[in-house]
């Protein structure tokens, strides 16, 4: 997959509401920033760089988002795609310098 077909695909599984979060560990994470889940779409829709990271254990691939928080934050998210066909993604972890 390209960098241009994993942000479309982020989008519109975000839009579509078609994702699922890495629960309780990424709401974990966000609040340990004071960030919100707006901070995290933010991200996904205005990137500064997107790159794959390869593929979990089970072959789905991997990508980080990076970009700037409302807060003014740089963050870094990775997403799993899901490769079933369903077009969903999965919000695994954020980071932060």
């Amino acid at each position: 997959m390209t960098a241009a077909k994993a942000l479309l695909w982020a989008r519109e599984a975000l839009e579509s509401e078609n994702y699922t979060v890495n629960d309780p560990h990424f709401y974990d994470r966000m609040k340990l920033r004071g960030m919100f889940w707006p901070d995290a779409q933010g991200v996904i829709e205005s990137p500064s760089q997107v790159r794959t990271d390869g593929t979990d254990q089970f072959g789905r691939e991997r990508w980080f988002f990076k970009g700037i928080t409302t807060a003014k934050s740089e963050v870094e998210i990775l997403i799993v795609f899901e490769d079933d066909g369903s077009g969903s993604v999965i919000f695994w972890t954020i980071y932060w310098n």
